[in-house]
């Protein structure tokens, strides 16, 4: 049985509390504990729940409004990352219905068109969610106070850049 790493969101500067990972320059991004210091950083990047990331979101011109590095694996005591920089376009796909089922994760490559999640209806019609282009989904944001259902599925057309990020001792 494989270890399943949940993704994880940190957006430069955020207002949540927790974790963070810190920019040292030079491609050097080290993750610390929760309220560990960071004095030394250049940019500081603090956890925030995909459910928060729709307000660091720009939807008219479909960027984020910070740099953002979602986390998508944990390899040999690094982490692997995508840094997402303020103003790169995204592609922003939202799907609503009774149930959503989304069977891809955060960091999966697509191709257009491909099959990226299921929606059933009221009428109980199970209905295909197709990728919009051939990229990365970035992140799957659950607003889970709406009703019916509803998911944001965020993707880059480009490649981010990738980041390899320490753990502090």
């Amino acid at each position: 049985m494989s270890n399943y790493f949940f993704p994880e969101a940190y957006v430069e500067n955020g207002l949540e509390s927790g974790r963070s990972i810190c920019f040292k320059g030079n491609d050097v991004y080290v993750a610390f504990a929760k309220n560990a210091g960071t004095g030394e950083c250049v940019k500081t990047f603090v956890n925030t729940p995909f459910e928060k990331l729709v307000e660091y979101v720009d939807l008219e011109k479909a960027c984020f409004t910070r740099d953002v590095i979602i986390v998508h694996s944990e390899e040999g005591g690094y982490y692997k990352g995508f840094l997402i920089e303020k103003g790169e376009k995204l592609y922003l796909l939202e799907a609503s219905g009774s149930t959503i089922a989304v069977s891809k994760r955060e960091g999966d490559a697509v191709e257009p068109h491909e099959r990226v999640g299921y929606i059933i209806t009221n009428k109980r019609e199970v209905r295909v969610i197709k990728a919009p282009l051939k990229g990365i989904l970035l992140a799957v944001i659950d607003l889970t106070w709406e009703k019916p259902e509803k998911v944001i599925m965020v993707f880059t057309g480009e490649r981010p850049g990738e980041v390899v990020i320490g753990k502090s001792a």
